[in-house]
């Protein structure tokens, strides 16, 4: 009877076996994590990121300007977003300021208008990266067949 040598081929699949588990470990294992708070830089040996918070304007002010307008400034200290929004009584109005501008003029045109109404501004960082400020200022327009007035709100 001829003999057969089974102990090379065991200990080949063997081999192979421990090739492929540690090649799958190898890969299944998650790259060491790199992390940030808000408002902070981190770096990996690869890339960088940093993050930014959606900070609120504040200190608004209202200022008569002549009997047909208000100007409404305030201050911002935070990352410079893609613009400022006005809303009116909580809705955006469609009035927006560029990033650097720190006040807008309002005044109505409309035919007929007669209301008090509360302003606030939005930073928009981005379309849906936004924070509103907590605190307004009020105006009341009165106008009749297009005359009148917008004055700040006492």
């Amino acid at each position: 009877m001829p003999h057969v040598r089974a102990a090379p081929r065991a200990r080949a699949r063997a081999v192979v076996v421990a090739a492929t588990v540690c090649a799958v470990v190898g890969v299944a294992l998650p790259a060491p994590a790199a992390a940030a708070a808000f408002a902070a830089t981190t770096t990996t040996e690869a890339s960088s990121i940093t993050t930014a918070v959606a900070t609120p304007v504040t200190g608004l002010t209202c200022t008569n300007v002549g009997n047909a307008a208000v100007d409404v400034g305030w201050t911002y200290s935070g990352v410079a977003p893609e613009h400022f929004t006005v809303l009116v009584d909580g809705a955006a109005s469609g009035i927006n300021t560029a990033a650097g501008e720190r006040d807008v003029t309002l005044g109505a045109s409309d035919f007929f208008v007669w209301k008090t109404s509360t302003i606030s501004v939005r930073t928009d960082l981005t379309d849906t990266w936004t924070a509103t400020s907590p605190s307004t200022v009020r105006i009341t327009t009165i106008r009749l067949f297009g005359l009148g007035r917008t004055s700040c709100a006492r």
